[in-house]
């Protein structure tokens, strides 16, 4: 009797434990199926990646390595561009400064030029005046003189027989020395107006002397503002040129980064591919039941 209990619980536990473990295998099943799809489509997309790597990398490469050596040659025509103009403005900078430098030595010229006219005209003018107003004045005393002299002649013209002398001039020596004296008398006013008005002459020339200095300042100013804007155009092409030959080797090593690339990326996609096998062999494992 006890034996037939036992036989018939055992029984019993059997029966109620088939319902989980068919459970069990499905959901392994279900697990299974899904880690092996996991693995298929990894499987597939390393594969995928296998063999778009050699064709699209080298071409991305070669596409960046394109733009990136375009764009250094558009800075390098910039670069150029700007040495040109630090040149132009050199040159004008040199040439305001040669302007400055005429103008500085017209003012100087101007400066002596105003005190050569102040010379001349004191020579010219009052000295010459006062000279002639002592000829006059010498002149005047002379005239009693000729008078005298005259008057002797005309007697020893008299004489003519006897002293072989014939005095009847057109004009006596006192008419000619008073014709003299006459015109001498109105030089020294005229004499004194031409100095007058080389003074003048030399004020304006004084009065433009400080504008032509300044303007030689200006132009000075000028210059050295131009010249400072020539060096920094240099100093920015400098930069600019430097920047293109960097991206220059750059594009150069884009190259040697692209072999390495598709090779990183091969090994990656091989391992990657050697583990979704495994995935998909667990999984496999899974749903047999081998494993869980």
């Amino acid at each position: 009797m006890e034996d037939n209990r036992s036989v018939e619980n055992y029984s019993e536990g059997t029966s109620e434990s088939e319902p989980g473990n068919d459970m069990t295998r499905r959901r392994n099943q279900w697990i299974g199926v899904l880690i092996q799809i996991g693995g298929v489509a990894g499987i597939l997309f390393s594969l995928f990646m296998l063999l778009i790597i050699p064709f699209l990398v080298p071409q991305l490469f070669r596409s960046a390595e394109s733009s990136i050596d375009a764009y250094a040659g558009q800075l390098h025509d910039v670069a150029q561009t700007i040495y040109l103009t630090g040149d132009t403005l050199s040159i004008t900078a040199n040439t305001i400064n040669e302007a400055s430098k005429i103008v500085s030595s017209s003012e100087s010229l101007l400066m002596t030029t105003s005190e050569l006219i102040r010379t001349v005209g004191s020579i010219a003018g009052s000295e010459a005046a006062d000279t002639i107003e002592n000829t006059s004045s010498a002149l005047d005393a002379a005239k009693t003189a000729a008078n005298a002299i005259d008057s002797t002649l005309k007697t020893l013209s008299l004489l003519g027989p006897i002293t072989g002398i014939s005095y009847n001039p057109e004009k006596t020596l006192s008419e000619s020395l008073q014709d003299a004296n006459d015109a001498l008398r109105t030089l020294p006013d005229a004499l004194r107006d031409v100095e007058d008005q080389l003074v003048d002459v030399s004020d304006d020339l004084d009065q433009v002397r400080p504008s032509l200095y300044t303007v030689s300042e200006d132009l000075t100013l000028i210059s050295e503002m131009i010249l400072d804007l020539a060096d920094q155009m240099e100093a920015h092409g400098k930069f600019i040129e430097d920047s293109a030959q960097s991206l220059s080797d750059f594009a150069q090593l884009l190259s040697r980064w692209g072999i390495v690339v598709i090779v990183m990326g091969i090994f990656f996609f091989i391992v990657v591919f050697v583990g979704q096998c495994a995935v998909y062999i667990v999984g496999k494992s899974v749903k047999e039941g081998v494993i869980g």
